[in-house]
């Protein structure tokens, strides 16, 4: 089942939305792009805390990537580990993609690739918190998620 999340932000981004993202719609806007990326760490509770301190620059663009682990520290435990889709409700904060967002239409030849869009899109992008296990995965060349 699909859960498409409105916010208030003008061409936002839904989480599982029936249309996939594309760099190009999102080209001109004038921001700089910051892929703001969190692996299954602990410290992803501090996600809410980063986005709302970079969210006070307004020429800036946020998109957040949370693997399957760091979701699981964002699911509404407690006020300090809120739902991850309490995100979109941060300002300069345009979506949340999660790992299963990857393959959510059936891919045909000439379709977007997510992975593919979104580093068309970015300008930045920082991994934090960055788990051992994921910084393990990048030196060995691994790329079993989203990140």
């Amino acid at each position: 089942m699909l859960q498409i999340i409105h916010t208030e932000h003008d061409a936002p981004r839904t989480l599982l939305s029936e249309s996939p993202f594309t760099a190009s719609s999102h080209s001109g806007d004038g921001k700089k792009h910051l892929l703001l990326a969190a692996s299954g760490s602990v410290a992803t509770i501090k996600i809410p805390s980063i986005a709302q301190s970079l969210s006070h620059h307004p020429s800036l663009s946020i998109l957040i990537i949370l693997t399957k682990s760091a979701s699981n520290f964002l699911s509404g435990q407690s006020p300090e580990q809120p739902h991850y889709s309490s995100l979109l409700q941060i300002p300069n904060v345009e979506g949340v993609f999660l790992d299963e967002e990857e393959w959510v239409h059936p891919w045909k030849r000439g379709n977007s690739i997510l992975h593919i869009e979104l580093r068309r899109w970015a300008d930045i992008l920082v991994v934090a918190p960055l788990s051992a296990n994921t910084l393990a995965k990048v030196t060995g060349g691994f790329s079993d998620n989203l990140l």
